[in-house]
């Protein structure tokens, strides 16, 4: 993840030092991390986000590694003249920052064309979300090398194609889904927003409540010698793709800053 510019129009970092607290793991660069709640040992400290579906009071973006076997985490209640019990990290703590996020793949989402044949009615195994949030989104399915508009959400597990699969999505072929946001998504009730394990990629997924971010825009570069092209409609449904790869440009609804 990284910040690609900023709602102020002005584009500069600001960086800020805190004391990390890491659970006993690494942090990667471009990783979210959080202001931990009053009742929490490392309070003072940043840490990972705590509840990738909802995360709340962002402090920032992770500008480099932390190497927890290296720089060790802060220890509220350890020897602070050792070093490695308060180690410092640099974070971008812009509150109009806007990220950008390569897609990830649905962690579980099980995707495939109604009775197993090509169509325009895709049929997922999970609840996706309430009716219609879905609407103007798209989703790109690696098995297959297919990517398609979602014209219609009709309810949790129903989704309308604009254009029909051309290679049914099987059962069996329920890996490697992306799930697409439309521009200005995040606006309804629900969305289905999603931290990566590291914190530092998105995923579209399930029925979640929070409402944490909202996206700006959406991108797809078609193969990996292809520029990033934002994605349209009129231009991107159904096109050829090969291993093609999906980005999020968004901004962080519940900020520590704002």
């Amino acid at each position: 993840m990284e910040i690609i510019k900023d709602l102020t129009g002005n584009n500069y970092p600001v960086i800020q030092k805190y004391m990390v607290y890491s659970a006993a793991a690494d942090i990667v660069k471009g990783a979210l991390v959080e202001a931990p709640i009053e009742e929490e040992v490392e309070r003072g400290a940043v840490c990972l986000i705590g509840t990738a579906a909802g995360p709340v009071d962002v402090v920032g973006l992770v500008t480099q590694l932390h190497d927890y076997s290296v720089d060790g985490e802060f220890t509220y209640n350890g020897t602070l003249t050792t070093k490695t019990n308060r180690p410092e990290i640099d974070v971008d703590v812009r509150p109009n920052a806007i990220y950008r996020a390569q897609l990830q793949e649905a962690t579980t989402l099980t995707i495939y064309n109604d009775s197993d044949t090509v169509g325009v009615d895709i049929t997922t195994a999970d609840t996706t979300q309430d009716t219609d949030m879905l609407n103007g989104g798209y989703f790109y399915d690696d098995a297959t090398e297919q990517f398609r508009y979602i014209e219609d959400h009709d309810g949790n597990s129903s989704w309308i194609l604009n254009t029909a699969t051309t290679t049914a999505i099987t059962n069996a072929q329920n890996r490697g889904v992306v799930i697409v946001p439309s521009r200005l998504y995040g606006a309804g009730t629900t969305q289905g927003a999603t931290l990566n394990s590291t914190k530092s990629g998105l995923f579209i997924e399930g029925n979640e409540t929070v409402l944490w971010l909202r996206v700006c825009d959406i991108w797809i570069q078609r193969n990996s010698r292809a520029p990033l092209e934002r994605i349209n409609v009129g231009i991107h449904d159904a096109c050829a793709v090969s291993s093609a790869k999906l980005f999020v440009d968004f901004v962080i609804s519940d900020h520590f800053f704002k």
